[in-house]
């Protein structure tokens, strides 16, 4: 029976690269850290979950996002037409707007739809991707309420390297990126660039546009670390991407404009020998324009503060404090009743091993200035029966406020 070792959420961003023997013992036990925002490897975990490797991104080569999620255990999938044509993602039967997406750590999501919008990912910035079902707000708050996906842009280390990719295919489909990360000293850092278009397919054959539904999607991301003499960390990361997608409705040229944002900056390190702080600031934007004989604007932007505490109590024993800090604002095409508001959380996390037996406990309160006050918790208890067998139970409650559109 293996030790648990808990560890915080950013370790694993700040963690180098280890020897030849730990990479081949951490190959067949991935690192996680979406499940309870500490670090654990999937045995340890009392969640459900996927990991998705860039090993296995390269060999699958997708070209949308949502090829990786398709054929997963408790996730369903409906698009409109492929490319970057409306995508809603379904977890363990739940509404399609109750899948929370992560972005580096980053809320991302429509605060008008509530949905988040997985067809303008760019499978071509992604490192790694975990997927939780089941219930997390408790952690995370409103909208996870099917689980939690969360993608990891790409992280440099070791001697600098330079890496580039070009490729065309049916349909007028091309695809091109470059990229260079490495690491010196403290510092790792990470830039890349990539940029998919397709004339795509005419979706709708029977309507008066009998043009192709093309879709183009330009996008770049950065990653940035650098520890200090103190022993604290700074860190950044960017993923930015932008393009465009035509669509049938009837009209002719009709066609959809988005941008997607995620970007962080914050300092993570050790305040104590049993306290490990991380703080961040963030912000994140879900444009969409459409052009149609019923055009539309939709702006929403977010502005993220959290503070995670993470306490060593004992060799076993962890204890996770955190506050979060979450503003909305919307800029549309029509009136709206609220344009704003502004959301508090507090949450706290007891995770420990009693031998052969785990226990992981969990409490959020928010506080949504339109929404009004919820509690939510979670609690989950495993078992190691043998070396390769175990035996998990958890329960938990979850919530979403209110999207502007419904308010």
């Amino acid at each position: 029976m293996q030790t648990r070792s808990f560890l915080p959420a950013a370790v694993l961003l700040a963690i180098p690269s280890l020897a030849t023997a730990q990479e081949q013992v951490a190959q067949l036990d991935p690192i996680l850290v979406t499940p309870t925002r500490t670090v654990q490897t999937t045995d340890q975990t009392l969640a459900s979950v996927t990991v998705i490797e860039r090993e296995e991104i390269e060999r699958l080569q997708p070209k949308e996002f949502v090829d990786l999620l398709r054929g997963r255990a408790g996730i369903g999938l409906t698009q409109n037409g492929p490319f970057g044509k409306t995508t809603s993602l379904f977890m363990r039967g739940t509404n399609s707007d109750h899948t929370l997406l992560l972005v580096d750590g980053v809320r991302m999501g429509s605060a008008t739809t509530g949905q988040a919008a997985w067809q303008y990912l760019p499978p071509a910035e992604i490192e790694r991707v975990e997927i939780v079902r089941g219930p997390r707000t408790s952690l995370y708050g409103s909208d996870a309420i099917g689980g939690v996906i969360q993608v990891f842009t790409k992280e440099g280390d070791g001697p600098a390297k330079l890496r580039a990719h070009l490729g065309a295919g049916s349909f007028n489909t091309r695809e091109m990126g470059a990229g260079l990360s490495g690491s010196t000293g403290s510092t790792r850092y990470n830039l890349s660039v990539s940029h998919l278009s397709t004339d795509g397919i005419n979706v709708q054959d029977e309507t008066a546009d009998d043009r192709r539904d093309g879709y183009e999607n330009s996008s770049v991301s950065a990653r940035l670390s650098h520890e200090l003499k103190n022993g604290f960390e700074i860190f950044g990361s960017l993923l930015h991407a932008e393009g465009e997608s035509d669509f049938d409705s009837g009209g002719s040229g009709d066609r959809q404009e988005f941008r997607q944002h995620a970007s962080q900056f914050g300092v993570r390190g050790q305040l104590a020998d049993i306290w490990y702080s991380t703080f961040s600031v963030a912000h994140s934007r879900d444009e969409l324009e459409t052009f149609s004989d019923w055009p539309s604007k939709f702006e929403t932007s977010r502005n993220l503060f959290n503070w995670q505490n993470d306490v060593a109590l004992a060799e076993r024993h962890m204890l996770t404090l955190g506050m979060d800090y979450q503003n909305d604002r919307v800029n549309v095409s029509s009136d709206y009743s609220e344009t704003r508001r502004d959301n508090v959380g507090l949450y706290a996390q007891w995770q420990v091993e009693l031998g052969r037996y785990d226990l992981a406990w969990s409490l959020r309160h928010d506080d949504n200035e339109t929404f009004g006050h919820e509690t939510t918790g979670q609690i989950a208890w495993g078992m190691q029966l043998q070396e390769q067998w175990s035996l998990r139970a958890s329960y938990g409650t979850a919530f979403k406020a209110p999207t502007f559109n419904e308010l």
